[in-house]
């Protein structure tokens, strides 16, 4: 009898072990620590209009995901999110002129689109929404709040590295009007 007591023990004991791990498992990831990666070399940036779109091997968290749905009355309807980005999609803006890399998260701040890349024109625009931004970052048009966010970046024996900190746009003092 006590050994059927001590084997239940134990069995309790094992179960409750077990769905402790499972439970921890399925935890949402925490924020990811910011380290340095290295994403491209330079020279291949340099090659194609100083402009690259790179799919970054790290985790990126992202304090303001932003997503745009629609309500039960279909209307647009802007939500930020808070979340573990993996992996990271960036455009890398790199010329011979520059010191610097310009490394921007390649979703649009407004809507969360993925942008693309128009070298006739020298700019980075959001397909879904329309905002337009300059290979600075800088807003042009559309609806867009603010300006892209960016990560820190630097070149260190001909790549470029990038640090999984996100460096959010400024609000910018355009106005955006829809017309009917």
């Amino acid at each position: 009898m006590y050994r059927q007591i001590a084997a239940g023990k134990i069995l309790v004991y094992f179960i409750s072990l077990l769905l402790l791990f499972l439970f921890v498992a399925c935890l949402p990831p925490g924020r990811p620590e910011i380290t340095a990666y290295p994403l491209y070399p330079v020279e291949e940036v340099v090659m194609v209009q100083g402009v690259r779109w790179v799919r970054g091997p790290f985790r990126t968290y992202d304090e303001r995901y932003p997503l745009v749905s629609r309500s039960t009355t279909r209307e647009p309807e802007s939500k930020l999110y808070q979340e573990v980005m993996f992996p990271t999609d960036v455009y890398v803006v790199f010329t011979e002129e520059m010191e610097t890399p310009l490394v921007f998260l390649a979703r649009s701040p407004h809507g969360g689109c993925i942008l693309r890349w128009w070298p006739e024109d020298q700019q980075l625009a959001d397909p879904c929404y329309g905002s337009i931004f300059m290979l600075q970052g800088e807003y042009i048009s559309g609806p867009s709040a603010r300006h892209l966010d960016r990560l820190p970046s630097e070149v260190r024996d001909g790549m470029i590295w990038v640090r999984n900190e996100i460096i959010y746009g400024e609000p910018h003092a355009k106005t955006y009007q829809t017309y009917p």
